[in-house]
């Protein structure tokens, strides 16, 4: 009866110390990489409208008989979302500003996308099309190529990542199901209690386990959700 009891102890135990990793699953999930999947969908539309945008500049641009900032104005309405709002409030500023507060009102509205070093070089391009000419057409259709390479980079660059990710899953699953064997085939549930999961050295042996998948697990998300192949922050 004593051993009856102390095997229901010892399941009891068990379902405890799953439940506190399902816990701990269940943080990592919420805190960790919900925000970082949010976050990429954002930065994957916001790029979208960049490149949307480029592109319309760009082609607005060839048309000599309309300014700069008639281009820019008919382009911004190509763009939506928090950077259609941010290009609204930057073609706001540019049609009162003097001639020394230009570079500043370019400054002012790409320091948010700091990080596209790409748009950065072809906002700065804008700047001195529209303080200078249009001498700088050539460069300008560069840049726009350059920007729309990089989002096909950063798509094939997720699809490597996605490939690795899986081979990870299968490699987990694989080292799992072995562990699980190995525990198992050669003794009984309750032998297994006692020998091992109520041991000091296999709940040390399991801790140390689980602690090393969740370092290899937040180091590999923090890898995965990187996708700037051009990034001048980090």
């Amino acid at each position: 009866m004593d051993a009856f009891f102390a095997s229901i102890w010892d399941a009891k135990f068990q379902i405890l110390f799953i439940l506190l990793w399902v816990l701990i699953g269940f943080l990592f999930g919420r805190f960790k990489l919900y925000p970082l999947v949010i976050e990429r969908g954002y930065r994957a539309r916001q790029y979208d409208e960049k490149n949307r945008f480029v592109n319309a500049l760009t082609q607005l641009l060839t048309a000599e008989s309309m300014s700069v900032y008639k281009c820019l104005t008919i382009a911004q309405h190509r763009a939506s979302g928090q950077f259609g709002m941010d290009l609204d409030r930057f073609v706001f500023r540019l049609r009162d500003a003097s001639e020394d507060d230009v570079v500043g009102v370019f400054n002012d509205f790409c320091e948010r996308y700091r990080d596209d070093l790409i748009f950065i070089q072809y906002m700065d391009q804008i700047r001195v099309t529209y303080t200078e000419g249009r001498q700088n057409l050539k460069t300008i259709q560069q840049l726009k190529d350059w920007h729309g390479q990089v989002k096909v980079k950063q798509y094939n660059f997720l699809q490597r990542k996605n490939r690795v990710v899986n081979q990870f899953k299968l490699y987990l699953g694989l080292s799992a199901g072995l562990i699980v064997m190995v525990h198992f085939m050669p003794m009984t549930l309750n032998e297994y209690f006692h020998n091992f999961s109520m041991n000091l050295g296999g709940m040390g042996a399991t801790l140390v386990y689980m602690l090393a998948l969740l370092a290899i697990v937040n180091r590999l998300t923090n890898v995965y959700f990187d996708d700037n192949v051009l990034s001048t922050v980090k």
